[in-house]
């Protein structure tokens, strides 16, 4: 235990790290970029981002189902290692002391060629569903830009959206592999990725909107950073995880199947999420306008990045527990519990004073930042910060479920904030205006979390 808590650590001041760096660049960009493009402009990158992020709903919950899968094919002993018993050789397998020994190489590498076998068959279902998706996207983009711009007149607006959308789906198609680093818990790998394609999507933005390429540049940095982290994710892992391969002619629908029962949950909670955080874009856009649209985003923006500090922190939790549960014994339970206490216990303390540091900085920042024209945001800042503060809570809880597969509750959670979300931002919009309906999104997530929060903690 003591190799894995350490791990645990390393791994949660990597992602510490990279989160810093991360928003560092945010930091000195998005100004940049704000009064570069305009807040007009800037909303409208915010909508093609909000259009193709909807490829994010084709995720299917793969994603943790690799994670733990990986994770629990290993045991705390062997953690560390990079190169694991799953390519022992036959020399190697006859220096074994005994016939057991002989025979866990075995097992390990059955199970390492099964989690290969898997990961292949998922490559292959993102990329005929994206593929569907794309041609689908394509058939009807005009009535959906129509739908979503009405008459605004951009350059190169259907390139953009089916070039964003596209990229969205390229990194879906190998975000597996950047699970199988999350399941060898090499934190280190996939921080060098995110900090690698952020500074290309920034630096890049900044770079060719000083050459004169205006909206049209901020896509092309996107573009570059979509292919930068694909290529990276796909080499990494199999530098990781050397069972890797990509074989049209092995899809296995069954581990499919089998693999979406337990994804199934995940699929849901994770789309309605990504559903909220989307969909209330292009709610503001039809009733407060493009303007209000890059507050939101900048707002959003501002809160996400203290999240994410958090979320990165504890992500090592969901592989650690994993392999914890995969190998536990009867006394493990009564661990397990003390981890999730502990966990949740330092989360609601340290975020408790980020989230109130945060709130009371945010005019004077955004002042600094952006100027006084945009201190209106600080205002958006405090209220949606308040739903996202109650809804990081849950992490902890998620991350155990998870590797526990009892996801009901999270189900139930998922159910209960879209219904608040839309019912009390409507409702809200309709008697108090835009920031009533920020303020009804908020609540509505805040009284979802709380319930799943009290129901995790029965059930870890």
């Amino acid at each position: 235990m003591g190799n894995l808590s350490r791990l645990i650590l390393k791994n949660s001041s990597l992602n510490a790290g990279r989160t810093v760096i991360v928003s560092l660049l945010t930091f000195i960009t998005t100004p940049i970029i704000l009064r570069s493009l305009g807040a007009e402009q800037y909303g409208i990158w915010a909508l093609v981002i909000a259009f193709a992020s909807y490829a994010n709903f084709l995720e299917l919950g793969f994603n943790s189902a690799v994670t733990r899968l990986v994770a629990s094919s290993q045991n705390q002993k062997s953690i560390h290692s990079t190169n694991s018993v799953l390519m022992l050789s036959k020399v190697e397998a006859s220096k074994c002391k005994n016939q057991n020994d002989i025979l866990k190489i075995k097992n390990n590498s059955s199970n390492g060629y099964s989690i290969a076998s898997q990961i292949n068959s998922t490559v292959i279902t993102y990329m005929i569903v994206s593929a569907l998706v794309f041609v689908l996207a394509a058939i009807f983009l005009q009535p959906v830009k129509f739908l979503l711009f009405h008459n605004i007149s951009v350059s190169h607006l259907d390139l953009m959206l089916l070039g964003t959308l596209a990229c969205f789906l390229m990194n879906l198609i190998t975000s597996n592999y950047l699970s199988v680093l999350s399941g060898r818990m090499r934190m280190d790998l996939t921080n060098l990725i995110a900090v690698a394609t952020n500074a290309v999507q920034n630096l890049g933005s900044i770079a060719l909107l000083f050459l004169g390429y205006g909206l049209f540049g901020v896509f092309l940095a996107s573009v570059a950073s979509s292919i930068l982290g694909s290529i990276l994710s796909v080499v990494l892992a199999k530098r990781e995880y050397s069972s890797l391969f990509f074989d049209l002619r092995r899809y296995d629908f069954a581990s499919i199947r089998d693999l979406f029962k337990f994804s199934l949950k995940i699929y849901f909670i994770n789309t309605s999420g990504n559903f909220i955080v989307s969909t209330n874009k292009f709610l503001i856009s039809a009733i407060a306008g493009l303007q209000f649209v890059a507050y939101y985003e900048i707002g959003w923006k501002i809160v996400n990045q203290v999240r994410v500090f958090f979320q990165n922190i504890l992500e090592p939790i969901y592989p650690a527990s994993s392999i914890i549960v995969s190998s536990e014994a009867e006394h493990d339970g009564e661990r397990r519990k003390k981890a999730f206490n502990k966990a949740f216990k330092y989360l609601l303390l340290l975020s408790g004073v980020a989230y109130c540091a945060m709130f009371l900085l945010s005019y004077p920042f955004i002042f600094f930042w952006l100027g006084e024209k945009y201190v209106q945001i600080s205002l958006i800042v405090i209220i949606i910060g308040i739903g996202n503060w109650f809804n990081l809570q849950t992490a902890v809880g998620f991350y155990f479920l998870m590797a526990l597969n009892r996801l009901h509750s999270a189900v139930k959670s998922a159910i209960f904030s879209l219904a608040g979300n839309f019912a009390l931002g409507l409702l809200s919009w309709y008697f108090f205006g835009f920031y009533g309906m920020l303020a009804g999104f908020s609540l509505g997530l805040s009284l979802a979390s709380i319930w799943f929060i009290f129901q995790a903690r029965r059930e870890v």
